[in-house]
């Protein structure tokens, strides 16, 4: 690739902001720069003492501030994204994570500009025909997609062009070491809202330590929900979670970077559902051997106490899910995007 090449994300949320798509989007980034190619960000403006410029890595960065109001809102996003056209003039590449609706005004105004979008995940359930029909709409106006997730075609009835699941800097765990006495019996790594299982972790964690001490290290964001439990460690969000992963026993993820981070930090991973929808996003994996998987709390403290007293198949299970992340890196993944937009054949 000798010739510089300009592409341009727009994402809802970006660094510093924490989540699983502000770290695909960062990390893909970061991996675009090293092929020489030139990335800029639309973003939004979620903190009002963030800058509307800045450069990070060498990503150029643009926040754009709106209010929470609906139609009001979305209008003002428009008149803002408009009023950057210069910015999309000369990017070879336009690609969207999830946010769609952002580009309306410019696909008009930019017609054969190419335009690509990843789908990360689902918005609640049950999945309602108003998402459907966007994410459809979608598809149709993107010259092609990517889907975190194979449940995604189910789903949405999308037919995606890469199918993946995400990525892990192995090189952050290589030298990571079993402990003989951990601090945490477990760990939860994620939002605290029901998508990412908090409630099923949260009863399981109760009925343990009922009857025997049991820890849980929490690291993520809003801890009112836990503040009652006096041996649940909360220690907020954090970019990097390796450290906190190997002080604990046993991983309560649920979502996929978390997933793939538990599988370079050799834990053991419980992930739960509670609808059909995240059953399909954990089972229709290729990893979701690797990991134990339960719809309720009884269920998981079945497979707690069974792993608990079988380590020779938890251990087993474990070097598996490390032997198969570790070549899950954000190069590869990378390269899918390069490939998708036609910069590699």
């Amino acid at each position: 690739m000798n010739k510089k090449r300009k592409v341009l994300f727009i994402t809802k949320y970006f660094y510093p902001h924490i989540g699983g798509v502000e770290k695909h989007v960062f990390e893909i980034s970061k991996e675009l720069i090293k092929n020489g190619i030139e990335v800029t960000i639309i973003t939004e403006k979620f903190d009002l003492h963030l800058d509307n410029f800045t450069i990070k890595d060498n990503i150029r960065i643009i926040r754009i501030s709106y209010p929470k109001i609906k139609i009001v809102g979305i209008l003002i996003i428009w008149l803002k994204i408009f009023s950057l056209y210069r910015e999309f003039i000369n990017v070879n590449v336009v690609h969207i994570h999830d946010v769609f609706v952002w580009f309306i005004p410019l696909k008009i105004f930019f017609p054969k500009k190419p335009v690509y979008i990843t789908f990360h995940g689902y918005e609640d359930y049950p999945i309602t025909i108003k998402y459907r029909l966007i994410r459809l709409l979608s598809e149709k106006l993107c010259d092609g997609n990517i889907c975190i997730g194979r449940f995604i075609k189910k789903w949405y009835g999308i037919k995606p062009n890469i199918i993946q699941y995400g990525a892990v800097d192995i090189k952050k765990y290589e030298n990571n070491k079993r402990m003989s006495n951990y601090k945490y019996d477990s760990i939860f790594v994620g939002r605290l809202d029901v998508h990412t299982g908090i409630n099923f972790y949260i009863k399981t964690y109760e009925i343990l330590n009922k009857t025997d001490f049991f820890s849980l290290l929490v690291v993520g964001k809003n801890s009112n929900c836990i503040k009652q439990y006096k041996n649940i460690k909360f220690v907020g969000e954090k970019n990097n979670v390796e450290k906190y992963f190997q002080e604990s026993r046993i991983a309560f993820v649920s979502r996929y970077l978390s997933i793939f981070e538990a599988f370079a930090s050799k834990k053991l991973v419980f992930a739960v559902y509670d609808n059909p929808v995240k059953e399909d996003y954990l089972k229709m994996t290729p990893f979701s051997k690797l990991m134990i998987i339960c719809n309720s709390p009884a269920e998981l403290i079945y497979k707690i106490n069974y792993y608990k007293n079988n380590q020779q198949e938890a251990t087993e299970i474990v070097n598996n899910a490390y032997f198969w992340v570790k070549n899950k890196s954000w190069e590869k993944l990378s390269k899918d995007y390069l490939y998708l937009w036609g910069f590699i054949k």
